[in-house]
């Protein structure tokens, strides 16, 4: 039984320990490892004296690289399986226990910085190269290790409402709402600058980009850094973003960049950018992402209108025709029937000199996967790569986000 229905059983009344037990198998099956451990902790309180849910609960916070709390929940399942005679359950988080205490904890921010060496940040959209705001030497550093051209902002990552409007001078009616709505979380708010960001972090613009990751790694770290931190895609510029820790350990040495490893993105892509013109109480996007722009615009209070995109002039990460590419060319064909479709995969599958891609059916798991695909194949093949999408998928505001990185990505688009 998929997720779904499980979790639609749950909704309608059926929340018992088997229903969140199942839902939280699912989803960490599936990946969706946030999801997974609010299924599994509610199976823990349903029933604290059952194993598995302790036993699986364990495993999903240490896939997300929560590794204090993966111990608490080993810990616990130990003594829950020791009352319950399981011995196989026990030894099994045991052993799990005997190499969680051999890894290291979450490193200390303010070291690595004073080591002047940067830090690779997990969040839920791409792994980010973070350094504090108050280290023009370090986020020079990161200009330097992405080969990131001077004139390209820097995203400012937060980690509470406080933080975001020490870095502004204005902080309107609609920043509150969307943050509320949508923060922590994978929007980025472009607003007018305080004194304390520098123009090397905005390029010279008179707004910053803010963004609270959705990480509970992400914001440990920023709490214990003391202050926000820029932190761009962890990866070469213009290169395919990093959705693993392992991404980013292939691309920097360790004496450079200290990875944090927070298991793979649940999102996946980089987040929407929306800017906000409080003279005008107008809202305007500048890069698509998961959330929709329907979703931003229902969530702006009565008095601010969501405008043309069209008409963006900001200079925004990710507006390069050219981004997120892999080293070997991309194709993506669109369309116009599943049958279509199902019977150019069949003919791509047998080409020697092309590697077909085949993102999820689902907007929300393409998103999520689709850097990871795109690296996978890159590392495998030498020919050309080839991604194939309906023409209902190109039109469905659901994909715009996926559409937008793969215009960015592709060497070659064909349309019907």
């Amino acid at each position: 039984m998929n997720p779904e229905t499980i979790e639609r059983l749950i909704a309608q009344g059926q929340d018992r320990y088997e229903a969140r037990l199942a839902a939280g198998q699912a989803r960490l099956k599936r990946g969706d490892i946030a999801q997974a451990i609010a299924h599994l902790s509610k199976a823990t309180e349903l029933a604290p004296d059952k194993t598995m849910a302790w036993q699986v609960l364990g495993e999903a916070y240490r896939r997300r690289g929560q590794l204090d709390q993966a111990r608490a929940a080993f810990e616990q399942g130990i003594e829950v399986a020791r009352g319950n005679g399981d011995s196989q359950a026990e030894k099994v988080m045991a052993v799990w226990l005997k190499r969680l205490r051999k890894l290291p904890g979450l490193p200390d921010p303010q070291s690595v910085f004073a080591e002047n060496r940067l830090l690779a940040l997990p969040t839920e959209t791409v792994y980010g190269l973070a350094a504090p705001i108050d280290r023009p030497d370090l986020i020079a550093r990161v200009f330097e290790l992405k080969g990131r051209p001077a004139d390209h902002p820097l995203i400012v990552h937060v980690g509470s409402i406080e933080q975001a409007r020490s870095c502004v001078v204005d902080w309107p009616s609609a920043a509150e709402a969307l943050g509320d709505k949508f923060w922590p979380g994978p929007l980025t708010l472009v607003l007018p600058k305080a004194d304390r960001i520098s123009d090397a972090i905005t390029a010279g613009q008179s707004t910053v980009a803010l963004r609270m990751p959705d990480h509970p790694l992400a914001l440990e770290l920023l709490k214990r850094a003391e202050v926000p931190m820029v932190a761009p895609s962890a990866n070469p510029f213009t290169h395919l973003s990093p959705t693993r820790a392992a991404d980013v350990a292939q691309a920097f040495s360790s004496d450079e960049v200290a990875v944090v490893d927070g298991g793979p993105c649940q999102v996946g892509i980089e987040s929407i950018i929306v800017a906000l013109d409080s003279n005008n109480n107008m809202a305007r996007v500048l890069r698509p992402g998961i959330i929709s722009e329907q979703a931003i615009s229902e969530a702006l209070p009565a008095d601010w209108k969501l405008a043309d995109p069209s008409g963006a002039s900001a200079r925004a990460p990710g507006q390069l025709a050219a981004h997120y590419r892999p080293s070997s060319p991309l194709r993506v064909e669109v369309l116009n029937q599943q049958n279509a479709l199902d019977d150019r995969f069949e003919a791509l599958s047998a080409s020697v000199d092309q590697t077909v891609i085949q993102l999820p059916a689902e907007a929300e798991l393409a998103a999520r996967d689709l850097y990871a695909l795109l690296r996978t194949a890159d590392s495998e093949n030498t020919g050309e790569l080839v991604i194939l999408l309906l023409e209902d998928q190109r039109c469905d505001p659901a994909w715009a986000g996926i559409i937008n990185r793969l215009e960015k990505a592709a060497s070659t688009w064909a349309n019907p």
